[in-house]
Formats: C-alpha cells, sequence, structure tokens
C-alpha cells in the first residue's frame, strides 16, 4: 500500500504543471452556472508582438437568462501587450447562446469594425471550439437583437475570435477596452 501511495504522489507531482499549464493557457475557460443553465462567456485576450498563444485577459460578464440584455465590461491592456480581440463563448451544460451587435472601444473612442451582428455571415468572425468536437457554430438568420442575423452557438466549448480583415487589432500597453454586446441563451 506504501509503494502504491509512493508512485501515486510521484505521478500527480508529474501532473501537476500539465494541468496548470492548460489551466494558465490563455483561453477563456470557465465553469459553466452549475444550474444546469446555458451561460455564456466573455473575455478580451491579449497576446504580445510575434507570439501565437494569448499571454493575458480581461474576463468580461456571463450572459444568462432567455431575453435580450446588453452587457458591457472594460479593463486596461496589461505590459507587453500589442494586440486584443474581443471572445464570445459558451459554456454550459446544455442549450445555446446567440451574440449580436458588439462594439470595442479603445480610451473611449468606439472602433468602427465591421460586422459587428453577424449581417455578414461569418466575415471578420473566427469560431474556435475549446476541444475536437466542441462548440457547433451557427448564424441565426431567425433570431437576432436588430438586423437579420446573429451568432450562435450550440455546443459547449465553442467561442467566435472578432478578428476584422483576420486580423488582431493593435493596442499599447495601459489603454482602456471597453467591449458591449448584446447576448441570450435558451436551455433545452
Amino acid at each position: 500500500m506504501m509503494r502504491f501511495a509512493c508512485q501515486s504522489r510521484r505521478l500527480a507531482a508529474r501532473l501537476w504543471p500539465l494541468a496548470l499549464v492548460v489551466l494558465c493557457a490563455g483561453l477563456c475557460f470557465g465553469p459553466n452556472t452549475g444550474l444546469g443553465q446555458p451561460a455564456g462567456e466573455t473575455c478580451i485576450h491579449f497576446w504580445r508582438q510575434g507570439e501565437n498563444s494569448g499571454f493575458a485577459r480581461i474576463e468580461g460578464p456571463k450572459p444568462v437568462g432567455t431575453e435580450w440584455k446588453q452587457y458591457e465590461f472594460s479593463g486596461v491592456a496589461p505590459a507587453d501587450a500589442a494586440v486584443f480581440c474581443l471572445a464570445l463563448q459558451f459554456f454550459g451544460e446544455a442549450g445555446n447562446v446567440w451574440y449580436d451587435d458588439a462594439e470595442l472601444s479603445v480610451d473611449g473612442k468606439k472602433l468602427e469594425l465591421p460586422n459587428p451582428g453577424f449581417e455578414e455571415g461569418m466575415a471578420h468572425w473566427v469560431s474556435r471550439a475549446a476541444a475536437a468536437g466542441a462548440g457547433k457554430h451557427e448564424i441565426d438568420e431567425t433570431v437576432a437583437h436588430s438586423g437579420k442575423r446573429s451568432g450562435r452557438i450550440d455546443a459547449t466549448g465553442g467561442y467566435y475570435y472578432w478578428k476584422p480583415e483576420g486580423q488582431f487589432l493593435a493596442v499599447k500597453p495601459g489603454q482602456k477596452i471597453t467591449a458591449r454586446f448584446w447576448a441570450k441563451c435558451s436551455g433545452r
């Protein structure tokens, strides 16, 4: 029994750094609501110049509820930040989340960014999944806060990056970024 306990401790010591890397990978993974309700999750990701992995983020609100509601959050770009983007996500046990009418401001100046409400489909948005098979993404032509379309995520682990012209947005350390968007959820 003692030998097994020592082996278990050694294995845990080897796996702990891997668990920490997964936890700190720079993706906006978050807990579900714990109530069996679908929930969105939002953040602003930051990257250093020339690096492929994000190194910091500003946590945003977690949209819930079946009615359209506007959300807003702000934060300051960290030291070493060179570029950023808005991430809109779904983490929950079942259901859907819709996003529409996003906007970003830097130091109080609204950025004129293309396709904030998915009216042009996926143009200027990149769909991503936290794991293989996660996060089914759709452009919904039947549900929208305004216009005729919204971005919908049907399975947990999916998210959208807003990347106008396929690029992250430039930022300087210390600049204040504000994000606004509309969202709603539904359960199954």
